[in-house]
Parts: structure tokens; sequence; C-alpha cells
């Protein structure tokens, strides 16, 4: 049995030795797949984002919010106590789902009414993902069920 074992391992590095191709792998970019939020309670909601990055990176998250409809790039969102924040999220765990791995971040939305939507862009050490747009949503209602993103403008 160990003979056999022993010829096996000989053919296989046969095999890669004669393998003169270079395999040149490059990191990708992380990407945000689907987003939650909770009603308001209390001036903070919760938004649940879905991070996934293929080499498992850790990821620093862009988050602002902005009125329906409107043109610009929007305010970072000020964070409230409590959740992930936003530097370094974990995505190792969730290596193979295609979704990402989920992270809470708390969200004060003290004097903000209305219809908003969320920009998110992610980044790791390889750069910045594309940047993507939650649906217009009232911020005393939120976004109960997770939503998936669209490109943003």
């Amino acid at each position: 049995m160990m003979v056999k074992n022993i010829a096996l391992v000989t053919v296989c590095a046969g095999l890669v030795a004669s393998c003169d191709s270079v395999v040149d792998v490059s990191n990708s970019v992380p990407r945000v797949t689907w987003v939650a939020v909770s009603a308001a309670v209390d001036g903070v909601a919760d938004v649940t984002v879905w991070i996934s990055d293929i080499e498992g990176d850790p990821v620093n998250l862009t988050l602002n919010w902005r009125s329906a409809g409107e043109p610009s790039e929007g305010e970072t969102i000020a964070q409230g106590d409590g959740g992930h924040g936003t530097t370094g999220l974990t995505t190792h765990l969730e290596i193979g789902d295609p979704n990402g791995q989920p992270h809470l971040i708390t969200w004060d939305v003290s004097g903000i009414s209305g219809q908003v939507e969320l920009r998110l862009v992610p980044s790791d050490a390889s750069g910045a993902g594309a940047a993507v747009l939650s649906p217009a949503f009232d911020i005393s209602v939120g976004i109960p069920e997770a939503q998936a993103l669209v490109a943003a403008d």
C-alpha cells in the first residue's frame, strides 16, 4: 500500500513539474450586494449590508445618504452606538456565498425625514468596488426586507 502512495505522489509531482504556464491571480475588489434598513426608533435605524469579497479580505465601507432622486453622492451617515461600524468589516466567513457576509451599522437619523436613498462604496487594499444605490425609502418605514442593490449614478 505504501508503494502505491509513493508512486502516485511521483506521478503527480511529475505532472506539476511539466507545467510551465504562469498563473497570475489578481485581487478582486469587494462588492455590496444587499441592504435592509429598520424603521427609525428613537432617532436610530439599523442598516444591515451584505458585503462580498472573493479573497475574504477586510472591507471598508463608505455609506452616504441623500434625499431620494438627488444627484449628489450625499452626506456620510452619522453612526449611532453599537453595530459593526464601517471599517475592517470581515468577509472571510462567507467566501463561498455570493450574497456576502451581513454587517450591522447603526445610523443616527435625528433630523432626517421623508424619502431617502443610501449610496454604498466598498473598498479593500486592492481598491474601491462599484458604488451601489438602495431603493428610495421613507426613513420612518425603512426597507424591512433585504433588497438587491443597483449600480449608482
